[in-house]
């Protein structure tokens, strides 16, 4: 058995929402995750869990073995979820108990847990990693959502994701934009509760096939988009769409209605990371997201290969 394992972060570029009800959807790896290293147990009938962004711990629980009840945490919400998740996990693989008899946890951050790259997901990849069985198994048991974040944490490339029939469906494909040097990923500093966002938006909207069969076009024109123009006439009707059936303003109109080019929010919408396309230079660009408060952004080619 292994004692690390590694899963990588993701964005979601395309048909966000729209995803869950069977759009063709544009999801992408990032060059920075989440690790697991399993440590020799402290303590003979507990489960030690820490995880670490750079130097901090930011989250750190002590479980009783085998219940799994808490003992102690820095945060009641994350043990509870930690302890859902071990607990479905056991459900698929029962044997996987003596693991956790074995072994104390440390997690390690790539990324800021608040930004929306996925610690959630990394997590669940990695979990199914040391339990040795499919990660979409164990994402299934425990989440609504898509599943492209998870398709995302083992992939070495760009994702085409579907959900046909509920059973997912991924495709490798080259992601790497000729004007990505004019492409900009942006946090807002807020970050969405994914879990929450998906529950509102399958309660509130029922499918249209049209809705969604164009939402899967506009992602492959997103792809294959060999210029800023193009690629921003994507983004225009992309959010004006999204807007529409959302009821909410897009990203472009509330924050960047002065931004000479396209943004684009990335994922759940109203706070994580937006897309900015621009060729103003990287001074005049920070100029311009200082003024308005934003001082964490990225260039494309320093998160995705």
């Amino acid at each position: 058995m292994e004692n690390h394992f590694y899963a990588n972060g993701k964005l979601l570029f395309t048909s966000e929402f729209m995803i869950l009800h069977g759009a063709k959807a544009l999801a992408v790896p990032l060059k920075k995750g989440q690790s697991l290293t399993l440590r020799p147990k402290e303590t003979e009938d507990c489960l030690r869990w820490e995880a670490r962004y750079g130097p901090v711990t930011w989250f750190e629980t002590t479980l009783k073995l085998p219940g799994l009840s808490i003992i102690n945490t820095m945060s009641q919400a994350r043990s509870e979820t930690l302890v859902f998740m071990l607990q479905k996990l056991l459900e698929i693989h029962p044997g996987f108990k003596k693991e956790l008899e074995e072994n104390d946890v440390v997690t390690e951050l790539e990324f800021d847990p608040a930004f929306g790259f996925g610690s959630s997901s990394t997590l669940t990849s990695l979990m199914a990693q040391w339990a040795e069985i499919d990660p979409m198994q164990l994402h299934f048991r425990i989440s609504k959502g898509s599943g492209y974040d998870v398709a995302c944490a083992g992939s070495e490339t760009a994702l085409l994701y579907q959900v046909i029939n509920e059973m997912p469906v991924s495709e490798p494909v080259d992601f790497n934009p000729p004007f990505a040097d004019q492409m900009w990923l942006v946090y807002l500093g807020h970050k969405q509760d994914s879990a929450q966002s998906v529950a509102a938006f399958l309660e509130r909207y029922k499918p249209d096939q049209a809705d969604i069969d164009r939402f899967s076009q506009l992602t492959c024109s997103f792809l294959k988009a060999t210029d800023t123009n193009e690629f921003g006439e994507v983004i225009t009707e992309h959010e004006q769409r999204l807007a529409e059936i959302l009821n909410m303003p897009p990203v472009g109109e509330t924050i960047f209605p002065d931004l000479d080019g396209y943004a684009k929010s990335l994922g759940a919408w109203g706070g994580d990371f937006v897309l900015l396309v621009t060729d103003w230079s990287e001074k005049k660009l920070s100029d311009y997201l200082e003024a308005k408060g934003i001082d964490q952004w990225f260039a494309f080619n320093e998160l995705i290969n």
